[in-house]
């Protein structure tokens, strides 16, 4: 499909062909090479002014460089996607964000920022009646509970 893409000049398949095979290899524990993807990804999702693509491009490496233990440029690069998201008003990437960006904090121990991250999701999850919010808000009911007051 890339060839093709590529052959016809068709710049955003290409950018979507490039950011699932990062995924790909992100999945396969091959860093460097979806590292190199996703860079390729996201040059053509911002060639073409695709701000989705490139927030979904963003937020794949943050979750690849905090995977890998380079903590700061992964919340560089999700803090980055947040913000492209909340511009263009993609709920479910800020959701995702949220999700991810608690999580990764509670692992740390630090419960008030998880609960500050993950509670937009399980708002919106809860708003549009969808299972995930009462998961999510159980989750941070558990944070809570560790928290001091």
């Amino acid at each position: 499909a890339l060839g093709l893409f590529q052959a016809v000049g068709d710049r955003l398949g290409e950018a979507n062909v490039l950011k699932a095979q990062g995924d790909v290899l992100s999945f396969q524990d091959k860093r460097d090479e979806a590292l190199e993807k996703y860079e390729r990804a996201l040059g053509l999702f911002q060639a073409v002014g695709d701000r989705l693509g490139e927030a979904n491009v963003l937020q794949a490496q943050g979750n690849l460089e905090l995977q890998s233990g380079e903590k700061e440029k992964g919340l560089g690069l999700l803090e980055q996607a947040r913000q492209l998201y909340a511009l263009i008003g993609a709920q479910v990437g800020l959701a995702n964000i949220g999700i991810g960006l608690g999580r990764y904090a509670a692992s740390q121990g630090n419960f008030a920022y998880a609960i500050e991250c993950m509670q937009p999701a399980a708002d919106f999850g809860k708003a549009i009646g969808h299972p995930l919010g009462e998961q999510l808000q159980a989750e941070i009911d558990g944070w809570r509970a560790q928290t001091p007051s």
